[in-house]
């Protein structure tokens, strides 16, 4: 049992595009992964450098108390 040549073709063509998006999917969850790897890195620098903010305002606010009450 032989398939028709146009149906042959016409599978073929459907089967390349299925591909062809599947691997720009691909594509595309790679790069959306890496750059919600970057941004992670990015926000987690961001809370390093508040941290250390808020730890210099908390001694910054303790002298000043602390000459007040004297």
């Amino acid at each position: 049992f032989k398939k028709h040549e146009f149906i042959v073709k016409k599978k073929k063509k459907i089967n390349d595009a299925y591909f062809h998006l599947f691997s720009k999917q691909m594509l595309l969850h790679k790069i959306l992964s890496k750059f919600r790897v970057l941004t992670l890195k990015i926000e987690r620098k961001i809370d390093e450098l508040l941290h250390g903010i808020r730890k210099k305002a908390q001694q910054i606010d303790k002298e000043v108390n602390g000459k007040n009450k004297k």
